[in-house]
């Protein structure tokens, strides 16, 4: 946007599911106003992501309206990040950060986690786990998207083949290529506030930097819907039982 448009985004995030990207929402949204889009945040209102943002024929346009809706001014993660080219040219003064981690420890961590969500055996498509999208229909329409979007999809299967590494470090070289020097940071989130503050030019927060979404916790995540599968089903089983015997009881 012009610099005389009241709404600004200040920065494009280019990292890779894995890389810190939480933790990097949670950062923006503390030293900068409006909110940090990521993965997580769309799923409340996904019907209005894969409505309005998410097509690739999607408009710069109705893309800047629907920043401003939504007060989103910073983004990181997937799906973000597959259009991290367009948002570098609607927003020419948005700085871009690419959020690094060894090559080989990405891997493993897309392994135990998203991977396990979304790759060739998701826990959402083992019985019975998949009741969960009887629950939560948007997060099934969520999955619909990342099954069909070909950038997703290449980055599990590259995973899942055993060219994982190739794939992150491709990924890096390809933003170092289109990102002019000046206006990228390459971060690991390890380094903590003072390197990120000093390139976007803020005050640095008198807390500790935020370290959240572990692969402990996304773990402990797939560990619960398994268990929600497993206890709906049950109560599938047994509610009916109960109404049966209560019905069998009533009429003797």
């Amino acid at each position: 946007m012009s610099s005389s448009d009241e709404f600004k985004f200040y920065v494009i995030g280019t990292g890779l599911c894995r890389t810190g990207t939480n933790s990097m929402m949670v950062a923006f949204q503390k030293i900068f106003s409006g909110k940090c889009m990521h993965m997580y945040t769309i799923l409340p209102q996904i019907d209005n992501y894969l409505k309005e943002f998410l097509p690739e024929n999607t408009t710069d346009t109705n893309i800047k309206a629907f920043l401003k809706k939504h007060n989103i001014t910073c983004g990181v993660d997937y799906p973000f990040i597959i259009k991290y080219k367009q948002f570098m040219r609607i927003f020419p003064n948005a700085k871009v950060v690419l959020t690094v981690r060894d090559a080989e420890a990405w891997v493993n961590s897309m392994k135990e986690t998203l991977c396990k969500i979304n790759g060739k055996n998701s826990v959402y498509d083992v019985f019975p786990s998949y009741f969960i999208y009887w629950i939560f229909p948007a997060l099934h329409r969520l999955h619909q998207f990342i099954d069909k979007d070909p950038f997703f999809a290449r980055m599990l299967s590259e995973i899942e083949s055993g060219n994982g590494v190739e794939f992150y470090h491709q990924w890096v070289k390809e933003v170092r290529a289109e990102v002019p020097s000046d206006r990228l940071l390459v971060f690991t989130v390890k380094e903590g506030w003072e390197p990120l503050c000093k390139f976007l030019k803020v005050p640095v927060p008198n807390e500790p930097f935020p370290r959240v979404n572990d692969t402990g916790e996304i773990q402990r995540f797939i560990f619960m819907v398994k268990i929600f599968g497993w206890v709906f089903f049950a109560l599938m089983i047994i509610i009916p039982i109960v109404i049966a015997y209560l019905m069998m009881q009533y009429l003797v």
